[in-house]
């Protein structure tokens, strides 16, 4: 469920270019989002975040843990290319 919940903020940030909200009159899917990524910044601060899961939101979206504008990570090479 973690690993559909990050991937469906991947999306959203791609598609809407700023990260959800977690109140207000935003939609039900969005305000969930933003209530996961509450607790995922929360859990962060508390040190209660695991590194595993640290980790893939650091590759997925650098700034994850910030309210700052949104910059896509770049993308991972493919795996046949050249150095």
């Amino acid at each position: 469920m973690w690993e559909q919940r990050l991937a469906e903020l991947v999306q959203f940030a791609a598609d809407a270019g700023r990260w959800p909200r977690a109140t207000g009159k935003a939609p039900i899917a969005e305000r969930r989002l933003g209530q996961w990524l509450t607790t995922q910044r929360r859990e962060l601060r508390g040190c209660a975040l695991t590194e595993h899961r640290r980790r893939r939101l650091d590759q997925q979206l650098p700034q994850w843990h910030t309210a700052g504008v949104i910059t896509p990570a770049p993308p991972a090479p493919h795996p046949h290319a050249a150095p």
